[in-house]
């Protein structure tokens, strides 16, 4: 039985604007506050592949399973190595038009290992993981109003 959770954010602004910033891959450790490093390795679009790294140096690839230009993509984690007890897990992000501004959703599925023990675990990792992906939204928010790209905001401080 797969987990779902899903967390949506209105910002002020087009939704070219918000996917501009939403769909830079590339950088999403800058926003993402339980990563400390994020780049492609390889390709665009569907099949592309990207490095992510926790704030302990752990690092895994995620492939690309879905990419809609100006809407929406997926990105599947190879949780071979993969430093949290996950069996699946596939993480969704979309830019739809909402009333006066651009809606942003996040939406990861995802299997724990191990039966019972896996989901006792994913139900205490729930309320953490909607805090980093609220933090998360906060950041993209504030780059996508303020109009500025990734390079020309500062680097934030992690402590």
């Amino acid at each position: 039985d797969m987990g779902v959770l899903k967390v949506s954010r209105r910002v002020h602004a087009s939704t070219e604007e918000a996917w501009k910033v939403v769909a830079d891959v590339q950088h999403y450790s800058e926003y993402a506050p339980n990563l400390s490093a994020s780049h492609v390795v390889t390709g665009t679009g569907v099949g592309m592949q990207r490095s992510c790294s926790n704030l302990k140096g752990e690092s895994w690839i995620e492939e690309c399973t879905l990419w809609e230009d100006g809407s929406r993509y997926s990105f599947r984690v190879d949780t071979s190595s993969y430093p949290y007890p996950i069996e699946r897990m596939q993480g969704t992000w979309s830019v739809e038009d909402a009333s006066g501004g651009a809606l942003i959703t996040m939406q990861f599925e995802y299997r724990m290992k191990y039966g019972i023990v896996g989901r006792a675990v994913g139900f205490v990792l729930r309320p953490w993981f909607k805090h980093i992906s609220a933090q998360l939204l906060d950041r993209w928010q504030v780059a996508i109003e303020r109009g500025a790209a990734p390079a020309a905001r500062p680097k934030l401080h992690r402590a």
